[in-house]
C-alpha cells in the first residue's frame, strides 16, 4: 500500500457481504465496512478481529479504491494473503444471571434497573426489574425477557465474547415489540446464550 505521487492517499476498504452482488458501476461493493486501510501508513500486513456479529456473512470483500474522487488514481493494492481465524462466540444463560452470587458479572446494569427503560418497549410487565424479568416463568414475551436480559449483560461483559453488541441486543428486543414476533427473538437470543458460559 502507498500514496500515488506523494499526495493522494490511496485506501482500500474491506466489507461483510451477505448477498454477494457487487458493482463496481454503481459503486456498491458490500453490506457492512469491517475495516478501512490506509495507504503509507497501515503496515504491509495487518491483522484484526471481525466482529462476531458478522461471523455467519458469506463473502468478505475486499475494495481497492481511491476515495480522493481523483481522475488518475493508481490502485495498486495486492492481497497477498488473507487468513481468516472465526472466534468462537460464548454466551451465559438466563440461569446464570439471575443468582445472587453472579451478581458481580453484571457489568453497566443493575438487577434493580426497570426493563421497559433498559429496552426501550412497553411491556405487559412495566414494573419489573431485569432481575425480575430473568426469574419470571413463562412463554412467549416473558420467554424473551428471560432471554433479552441474560443478552443484553452477556454483550456487555468483556470477558463473554458475545456474537452480538448491546446495541444489537436492543434492537432485536425493540423490533419484538414493534411485530409481536416474540418467539422468533427469543429463539435468536436463546441460542446465542447457550453456546457455553466463559465466567462459570
Amino acid at each position: 500500500m502507498d500514496t500515488n505521487d506523494g499526495s493522494v492517499i490511496e485506501r482500500g476498504i474491506l466489507y461483510a457481504d451477505y448477498d454477494g452482488f457487487f458493482s463496481t458501476i454503481f459503486g456498491y461493493v458490500g453490506d457492512t465496512q469491517l475495516e478501512t486501510f490506509t495507504g503509507g501508513v497501515d503496515p504491509v500486513e495487518a491483522t484484526f478481529n471481525i466482529d462476531p456479529a458478522h461471523s455467519e456473512a458469506p463473502y468478505l470483500a475486499f475494495e481497492p479504491f481511491d476515495h480522493s474522487g481523483g481522475a488518475t488514481t493508481n490502485n495498486d493494492y495486492l492481497v497477498y494473503k488473507a487468513t481468516i481465524r472465526l472466534l468462537e462466540t460464548k454466551g451465559c444463560t438466563p440461569g446464570y444471571w439471575k443468582h445472587k452470587h453472579h451478581f458481580d458479572s453484571w457489568v453497566g446494569y443493575s438487577p434493580d434497573d426497570l426493563y421497559d427503560v433498559v429496552f426501550g418497549v412497553t411491556s405487559t410487565f412495566p414494573a419489573e426489574t431485569l432481575i425480575e424479568v430473568l426469574q419470571q416463568g413463562g412463554g412467549e414475551e416473558k420467554a424473551l425477557g428471560r432471554h433479552a436480559v441474560a443478552a443484553l449483560l452477556n454483550s456487555t461483559n468483556p470477558d463473554v465474547s458475545y456474537a452480538h453488541s448491546n446495541s444489537e441486543v436492543t434492537a432485536i428486543v425493540q423490533n419484538a415489540y414493534a411485530t409481536g414476533q416474540f418467539k422468533a427473538a427469543k429463539k435468536t437470543l436463546a441460542a446465542k446464550n447457550k453456546l457455553g458460559c466463559p465466567l462459570d
